[in-house]
């Protein structure tokens, strides 16, 4: 990655926090139903049996609605689990939030570290800090999702984020990988079909 992209992508980082900072708790509840109610009117959601997806942290759309309307749904909720030895993903199983623990600066991790089949996810939900209408995404600049999506290919990916966090364009290189989905409180985007 150039060093110009390199600054670019920081920059950006850095004033979208900025703006996250901004809404307040109400804010987030309300925008994280609003997006909540239509992830679940997704055609590839309503269709699918495992769904790959994160807690939430401070500044990210809530997802614990999702996974438990999920769970009654029986569905399949697969956790990315964080090996950090490897500095990969690795997708857990968990039928329960009680399967989580606070790790490693606070993120929740599944007390079972037993890898679930990639080919069996059918809905990724990547977070992310900023994204564009072609479903370009930036994350935290770890890597994690880049690199887990460049082994999983066959999965929908979706992205839930506040409208603030959309970009006009977000730059990119070939590491970064695409959303195909993105949703906000006040849209749902399905980025493949608008710009192949």
């Amino acid at each position: 990655m150039s060093q110009d992209l390199q600054k670019t992508k920081k920059l950006m980082r850095k004033a979208v926090e900025e703006r996250l900072k901004c809404l307040d708790g109400f804010d987030i509840l309300k925008a994280s139903l609003d997006i909540s109610r239509r992830f679940f009117d997704l055609e590839e959601y309503r269709g699918a049996r495992s769904i790959m997806i994160y807690s939430s942290i401070h500044g990210e759309v809530d997802t614990e609605l999702i996974m438990d309307m999920s769970w009654r749904l029986n569905k399949n909720i697969i956790y990315p689990a964080i090996c950090w030895e490897r500095r990969e993903l690795v997708p857990v199983k968990i039928d329960s939030a009680k399967e989580l623990r606070p790790g490693r600066w606070g993120l929740l991790e599944p007390v079972n570290m037993e890898p679930y089949p990639l080919e069996e996810i059918d809905v990724v939900v990547a977070p992310g800090l900023a994204f564009d209408l072609c479903g370009n995404r930036l994350g935290r600049g770890g890597g994690y999702y880049d690199r887990f999506l460049s082994r999983k290919h066959d999965a929908d990916v979706v992205a839930l984020a506040f409208s603030c966090q959309l970009q006009r364009y977000v730059p990119t290189d070939e590491n970064d990988k695409m959303v195909d989905i993105l949703i906000t409180e006040n849209m749902t985007a399905h980025c493949a079909k608008l710009y192949n």
